[in-house]
């Protein structure tokens, strides 16, 4: 069974769910957009797909058409991608395929599901849920309704890249909000959760947008924010876009707000049998942290599980950032691995996860490290083009580029990241500092 088998014919498929229900606006043809593009890819043209092919491949436009004034493959390029990320965060969080449409490319991407193979978690491994309910519109018009309903989804997606837990994004049809939370959460009741609630009202000439972080069932408050924009000043859509990749950073981040409540019990937990998300945790509370014990502790972890688990991608990536941390620090020489080695330990994790901008990012780090510049700049514009426009990953991605000789490109993003992510990972500032000191 090939890739596009499988993606259309289990019991739940992109192609399916595009075509059925579960988005109704969106048409057949924006199904046989998707089915054009993988058909293509895996017959080995992906390179030739354009505006141009397409159009004359899926809508019979003739030679005639002009991307620059037609935007129709454009607009269903956005539909298609924002099907898929849905489609993936909920009836296909299990589905053994990914198929992934890179922003400003018409080149489909396919990768092995990590959640698919780890099947259903085991009680108590520690890692828990995100469910994002819908906003609520306060504003008592119309009009923002659609902004309300676009927020949580977008927020939801941007949270699924930080692999912080499973997200789950509720749909209220028919039934009252609590009840649709309480038979979500059914199959999630043995492991720690959060709910991110968010709101949109107008006062006095602004649009406020609140959104707070609770846990699951007991409804602590565990953090909260809200951001305005003054209407009528112009770019409301950038506004609404740095507001979703700015909340996800802070709840979702490494050493952000659902990072630091897990912090506290993950030292307990033994790296030997543990998780593939505790071994994980382990890491991050060690770069956290920074002392050389739990460093070891996060090594040892990681090396269990990658033979526990060799088909889980984060594994081998997060194995390869630690050997990488290793050779550069010298933290423990006798347990050094070979640089060539650790590359390889990156390019399995992408070769597992080929739509992970985090795998990307290790895989650009450990080539940049072992001498590979070129290779390493390759991965490292990768990393940024799976998502240019998020916050994820795009402070470390300045600091390589900085690193690899792309200063310019390398400082916007470093600076970008410091303004905008509250959750900044120090390397950024390192990379700043080389710069200036370049000049």
């Amino acid at each position: 069974m090939d890739l596009l088998d499988l993606a259309t014919k289990g019991k739940r498929g992109a192609l399916e769910v595009i075509h059925g229900d579960w988005r109704a606006q969106i048409f057949a043809h924006v199904k046989n957009f998707l089915r054009y593009i993988v058909e293509e890819a895996l017959s080995g043209r992906s390179s030739k797909l354009s505006q141009r092919t397409i159009a004359h491949g899926v809508y019979d436009r003739d030679e005639s058409f002009d991307p620059g004034i037609d935007p129709l493959v454009r607009m269903q390029a956005g539909r298609v991608r924002r099907a898929l990320e849905h489609f993936y965060l909920t009836e296909g969080r299990h589905d053994a395929i990914v198929i992934s449409l890179p922003k400003r490319t018409y080149q489909p991407e396919f990768s092995v599901n990590g959640h698919a193979e780890r099947g259903p978690a085991r009680e108590g491994d520690g890692m828990p849920f995100l469910m994002v309910a819908p906003f609520l519109n306060h504003t008592g018009s119309e009009e923002f309704e659609f902004i309300a309903q676009g927020l949580g989804s977008d927020l939801a997606v941007a949270l699924d890249q930080y692999q912080v837990g499973r997200v789950i994004l509720l749909h209220v049809s028919g039934r009252d909000e609590a009840g649709a939370e309480k038979e979500a959460g059914k199959e999630c009741r043995d492991r720690c959760g959060f709910v991110v609630r968010g709101r949109v009202s107008q006062s006095s000439g602004f649009l406020r947008v609140s959104i707070r972080l609770e846990e699951f069932d007991i409804h602590i408050l565990r953090w909260s924010e809200q951001m305005r924009y003054q209407l009528g000043s112009g770019k409301r859509d950038q506004f609404l876009d740095e507001l979703v990749e700015r909340m996800a950073a802070s709840i979702a981040e490494e050493e952000g707000i659902i990072a630091q409540h897990v912090f506290t019990r993950i030292g307990n937990v033994p790296v030997l049998g543990a998780s593939a998300y505790e071994a994980l945790l382990h890491l991050y509370h060690a770069e956290h942290c920074g002392t050389l014990e739990l460093y070891e502790k996060a090594l040892v972890g990681l090396q269990h599980a990658v033979k526990a688990s060799p088909r889980d991608g984060r594994l081998w990536s997060g194995l390869a950032r630690l050997c990488t941390l290793n050779h550069i620090l010298e933290m423990f020489p006798e347990l050094q691995i070979p640089m060539e080695e650790t590359v390889q330990y990156a390019e399995k994790g992408v070769a597992l996860r080929g739509s992970d901008q985090r795998a990307w990012c290790i895989l650009g780090f450990a080539q940049t490290i072992a001498g590979n510049l070129e290779r390493g700049h390759e991965a490292t514009l990768t990393a940024l083009a799976k998502n240019p426009d998020s916050l994820f990953f795009r402070d470390a991605v300045g600091y390589l580029l900085i690193l690899q000789g792309d200063y310019e490109r390398g400082a916007t993003l470093s600076r970008e990241a410091v303004e905008l992510n509250p959750f900044v990972r120090d390397t950024v500032f390192c990379g700043l500092w080389l710069e200036a000191f370049r000049r």
